[in-house]
């Protein structure tokens, strides 16, 4: 710890042993105390860290020790996640005004469709056309039988 040197000097260093229940998983913990944060020289470790420990070995037997390696969490974690927050925010604020845009457009194209002379658009698309509220079919009656028409008589 970067404490380690000040606070051995001073014979306290005794006093921040971690008990085995205090350490973090060996998985990691993404919210650790450190416990030299809790003195009043040392505020600045009084923050959220990352965490995780394992056992020391030597030559493949467990010395009883462990060590412990920690990262600030907004330097490791924190600083990414804003980033991608902001990007999150960007991108949709982007989509947005695009939706607003073609939204825009679209109501545009319907206004001048709505109020244009009906002799310059399609059939069909004048705003004075006719538009069938019930269309019936015809395939559902007998079809009228069909004549010749007679020739008509020269006067």
């Amino acid at each position: 710890h970067p404490q380690f040197a000040r606070f051995n000097q001073r014979g306290e260093f005794e006093n921040y042993r971690l008990p085995r229940e205090s350490l973090p998983p060996e998985a990691g913990s993404d919210n650790y105390a450190d416990p030299i944060g809790q003195h009043p020289n040392a505020a600045t470790y009084q923050r959220r860290w990352l965490a995780a420990q394992r056992p020391v070995e030597v030559r493949g037997h467990p010395t009883g020790w462990n060590v412990v390696v920690q990262e600030e969490y907004d330097a490791a974690i924190g600083e990414t996640l804003d980033r991608l927050r902001d990007s999150f925010i960007n991108s949709g604020m982007l989509a947005v005004n695009g939706i607003i845009v073609v939204l825009g457009l679209l109501w545009v194209f319907v206004v001048r469709v709505l109020l244009a002379p009906s002799q310059n658009l399609p059939p069909g698309l004048a705003a004075d056309a006719a538009v069938p509220l019930f269309v019936k079919s015809t395939f559902d009656q007998p079809s009228a039988p069909t004549t010749k028409p007679e020739p008509k008589a020269e006067e």
